[in-house]
């Protein structure tokens, strides 16, 4: 007799319930989106005051520098303002895919204006060593702090005080200052070494041997020319190389150039991205900035004319509070009725540069943090490093394993120890 057996129960399925798709989720694969934190990650009040200090030190060094060589622009704008010509140029040669242009353009930049301090007496040799040694050394410090807070908070979600960022990048100042300087006198000593060893050519009979061994010398123009084009392309990201590292100036060169040099086109982009957003942000800054100054004339009822102009603060570290006349713009007729009142827009004016200067300050802040984001971005492009790996304190420099981590010559790795960001 055969059992019949019962249908087995059927059994509802509960709805799969799936979230919605955000436009985060779509970007998370996406390395540019990345970059778009740049903006709202310069407006960090630690990065701003690190910045402002730097500015504030170099208008005095620049002030200074004027006093003592008697010149009526200071050394620092003078260069800042030849070097951004220059600049340019440069890139301008370089979108317009005119190579000559690029090639004399920077070959000017990095060989002729340095060599010309030295070439046209002892003053500008003093001048570079008194004044703009100083303000480059200042500003790959600070460049560092501001890297290294850009870093720990957009990698880590950890917000570092300006003291904490400021003891870092004191800590490692060899290898900013040198992985800064560093391509560079190596581009000038070849460039000397060539100088030197073309002088044969004026020496009769010593100038066929100096032809032979000046063949030689196209490997180390050879050599020279690579890391001059890496520098112009890929110098944005030697300081925060450091920054992310912790390793030193050879390491930091290394990387940025190999970064440049394995996805130039990709490194283009990224970098037009950060200079439109940077052309945005700093121009929506500098909008606030002159808003202020309109609200300040309107309650004062001082002329607009009486704080800086539109064309000063388009180069806002022109405006200077420090040297003699910080804002020329006083209204001569005004400035004759009242013996006190030239004293009082002077005032003013003072201050009001100093305000000013908050752009220069947020636009430093911006192109370091920029720098940060575009390094951290193209190390994982090329080396396949996610962006939240960052070397922290208690990791071997330059690495990303713990220092107490096991080893063959330390099976056992000890107690984690929290060292302090210095």
């Amino acid at each position: 007799m055969s059992q019949s057996s019962s249908p087995p129960a059927s059994t509802k399925s509960s709805p799969v319930v799936r979230s919605p798709i955000t436009i985060a989720d779509l970007l998370s694969d996406l390395l540019w989106p990345k970059l778009l934190r740049s903006a709202s990650l310069a407006l960090s009040s630690s990065r701003i005051g690190l910045a402002y200090f730097a500015i504030v030190v170099v208008f005095m060094l620049d002030t200074v520098g004027s006093k003592i060589f008697g010149s009526p622009t200071g050394p620092i704008a003078q260069l800042s303002s030849d070097i951004g010509r220059s600049v340019l140029a440069l890139y301008a040669a370089a979108a317009s895919g005119n190579a000559h242009a690029f090639s004399l353009s920077t070959y000017d930049l990095l060989v002729a204006r340095p060599f010309s301090l030295i070439s046209n007496g002892w003053k500008p040799a003093l001048l570079a060593f008194l004044v703009i040694l100083p303000g480059i050394s200042l500003f790959a410090v600070i460049g560092g702090a501001i890297s290294r807070s850009a870093a720990c908070e957009a990698s880590q979600r950890v917000k570092l005080t300006w003291t904490q960022s400021l003891a870092f990048a004191l800590a490692r100042w060899r290898s900013l200052v040198g992985c800064i300087l560093g391509p560079l006198v190596i581009i000038w000593f070849v460039a000397g070494l060539l100088w030197i060893i073309a002088q044969g050519f004026k020496v009769p009979y010593l100038d066929v041997i100096t032809s032979l061994v000046f063949s030689f010398s196209f490997i180390a123009a050879l050599v020279a020319a690579v890391i001059s084009v890496a520098f112009v392309f890929g110098q944005s990201m030697l300081i925060p190389a450091v920054a992310a590292e912790g390793g030193d100036a050879f390491d930091s060169v290394q990387r940025a150039y190999a970064y440049t040099l394995a996805r130039p086109g990709r490194l283009v982009v990224y970098s037009v991205i950060l200079a439109i957003q940077g052309l945005i942000a700093i121009g929506v800054v500098g909008g606030i900035v002159y808003l202020v100054f309109l609200f300040t004339a309107t309650a004062s009822r001082l002329p607009v004319d009486h704080f800086p102009s539109v064309s000063a603060m388009a180069n806002p570290l022109s405006v200077n509070p420090f040297s003699s006349a910080p804002i020329p713009n006083l209204n001569p007729e005004l400035a004759e009725q009242s013996g006190t009142l030239k004293l009082a827009v002077n005032i003013v004016n003072f201050f009001a540069a100093i305000l000013a200067a908050g752009i220069a300050a947020y636009a430093v802040s911006f192109y370091f943090t920029a720098s940060t984001m575009l390094y951290l971005v193209m190390r994982q492009l090329v080396d396949g490093q996610d962006v939240h790996e960052l070397w922290m304190p208690g990791m071997v420099d330059a690495t990303l394993a713990r220092a107490d981590a096991p080893s063959p010559l330390r099976p056992g790795g000890g107690t984690p120890t929290i060292a302090n960001q210095s």
